[in-house]
Order: C-alpha cells, then structure tokens, then sequence
C-alpha cells in the first residue's frame, strides 16, 4: 500500500502532479485534488480501483480457463451467436467469482476508508466523520 500511495502522490501531489502538469498544459489551475471535498474521495476511488483490479483480474481470468471449450463448441453446433454465448453460458458460469470479487472489493473498500489509523471503531470513524474531521488519536 506504502508503495501505491508514493505512486498516486506523484499524480497528485499540488502544483508538482503529474495531473496539474498536465491540466498547465491546458491552461488549468493547479487543484489539491487530496485537499478538496469535491475531489478527494474521487481520488482515493481511483487509487482503490487500480489497486485491486490486477487482483481480481488474475481471478476471473482463472475461472474463465476452467470453463471447457466443448460449450463453446456444442454452442456454435447449435447456431448460438457469441452474445447468446456470453449471455447464456459465460456469465452465468462466471457468477460465483463474480460474487466473490464483489464480497472482495466491498470487504476492501472498507479497509480503505473505516481501517485508517484515525478510525479504530466504528464509533470513532462515524465521530470523525460528521465532524468532517479524521486525525490521528494521541
């Protein structure tokens, strides 16, 4: 994750970002896009997507190769187009993992925001959250 974050601040980091060396490019002002509510969650999104896509990529692309070719075949025998295919074979048999990545992301999404050092309970981060505030306890 340490690795990540240095990534991301380099994209975002104010005036210096790529992101705003691009936008100057432009003729956009420099944004503090971790800074500003409008912003920050988008950005942390983002961050949050493209870290966990390799992962679930890898498994969809393991149960993909567990789904034998002879479907394919007996589907093109009986005249199936590749939508009806995909539609009536692939996704139906790619539903489990499907389920899976989603309990994933959504067990991860919250690790992103409610396991932040500044949010030890529940009650803490709701706290902190209406306070619009989120420092690190002493």
């Amino acid at each position: 994750m340490i690795a990540a974050a240095n990534i991301w601040l380099f994209f975002y980091t104010p005036g210096l970002g790529v992101l705003d060396q691009i936008g100057a490019l432009f003729g956009f002002a420099s944004v503090n896009w971790l800074g500003r509510l409008e912003t920050a969650l988008w950005a942390v999104i983002i961050v949050t997507i493209w870290k966990e896509a390799g992962f679930f990529m890898i498994i969809y692309l393991a149960a993909l190769q567990t789904i034998p070719p002879d479907l394919k075949e007996a589907a093109d025998i009986e005249g199936a187009s590749p939508w009806t295919y995909t539609r009536r074979i692939v996704l139906p048999l790619l539903m489990p993992t499907t389920i899976f990545v989603a309990v994933n992301a959504l067990i991860n999404s919250d690790h992103s925001i409610a396991g932040t050092p500044c949010c030890n309970t529940p009650l803490q981060y709701d706290r902190k959250l209406a306070a619009g505030i989120c420092r690190q306890s002493a």
